[in-house]
């Protein structure tokens, strides 16, 4: 662990606060002029309290946005689009969603679709199904990259490239993404309280709903990160993920199905990460005990009279 303790706590203290303050101003604004920047502001919190944390903190978040690895950010891409078609899935099955006719036009007798209600990357003409499939997915791909780049990417440095790698150093790679999700959480009440996100049921989203997809996307996004320290495959994978729900063939009925959808989907996928990372540790543990008993004994003098 890079960090020190006290550094550690400090920097979680900082993020919280600057993120409790910038969440009410937004509150205060009725979340509009000047409170929309205000919430904006939210996600870039977590830099500002790297920077504002001393020299170690900057020096592994410089190193998690200045290293990058192409094989990774592809997977990280491709985890947002799966979450994407998850999402889907979930919402047809469990009965918690609805054509998306605000936006696309399905004539079943034709076989194509008409976008009308969004700008697509191959043209908003008539297309058949697969044509609309790929051109849907270029368009969620370039959009994630985008939101990743002005929205996500900040929150990612600090959480995934700094807080997270220090906590798995302290208590395993299995364990931290509960906390880290839990934390993430414990930030964003007083946006879910103030019931911006679903006024029906605030609480309930603010301490049931929302801690509980935080940690499932902490677990999908500590398995992108264990094996890099770049901070873009789990950026371009929420950035993805985030620009495509609600936006695709289906839409939730409400903000509550919504919730529902992210954490039944959420909770499947992070239980198949958390049995990985938990054999993955498993196995860290028994090479670290197996060089311990290969290295040569340390030989003490036999006591003399």
């Amino acid at each position: 662990m890079e960090l020190s303790i006290k550094e550690f706590n400090l920097l979680i203290a900082t993020v919280i606060a600057l993120s409790f303050a910038t969440q009410l101003g937004a509150y205060f604004f009725q979340y509009s002029g000047i409170g929309l920047w205000l919430l904006f502001a939210t996600l870039w919190v977590p830099v500002i309290a790297c920077l504002l944390n001393g020299g170690t903190a900057r020096r592994i978040m410089r190193r998690s946005l200045t290293s990058l690895s192409l094989k990774w950010t592809l997977l990280g891409l491709l985890s947002g689009l799966l979450l994407l078609g998850a999402e889907q899935a979930v919402l047809y099955l469990w009965d918690l969603g609805q054509l998306n006719v605000q936006a696309y036009y399905f004539d079943i007798t034709a076989k194509e679709v008409s976008p009308y209600g969004v700008a697509l990357l191959l043209g908003n003409d008539p297309q058949g199904y697969l044509l609309f499939t790929i051109n849907i997915m270029l368009t969620m791909v370039i959009a994630g990259m985008l939101a990743s780049l002005i929205f996500v990417v900040g929150f990612e440095a600090c959480w995934r490239g700094v807080l997270y790698r220090q906590l798995a150093a302290l208590m395993g790679i299995h364990k931290a993404p509960i906390f880290i999700g839990l934390l993430i959480g414990i930030c964003f009440i007083p946006l879910h309280v103030t019931g911006y996100y679903n006024v029906e049921s605030p609480y309930l989203t603010a301490f049931v709903y929302f801690p509980l997809i935080c940690i499932g996307v902490s677990y999908v996004m500590a398995g992108l990160a264990v094996d890099n320290i770049s901070v873009w495959p789990t950026a371009i994978a929420l950035g993805v993920y985030i620009a495509g729900s609600g936006n695709l063939f289906l839409v939730a009925e409400n903000a509550g199905s919504s919730l529902e959808a992210k954490a039944i989907v959420l909770t499947i996928v992070s239980l198949w990460v958390r049995s990985a990372l938990i054999s993955r540790y498993q196995d860290n543990e028994a090479m670290q005990q197996e060089s311990l008993m290969d290295a040569e004994p340390l030989l003490l003098p036999f006591k003399t009279s």
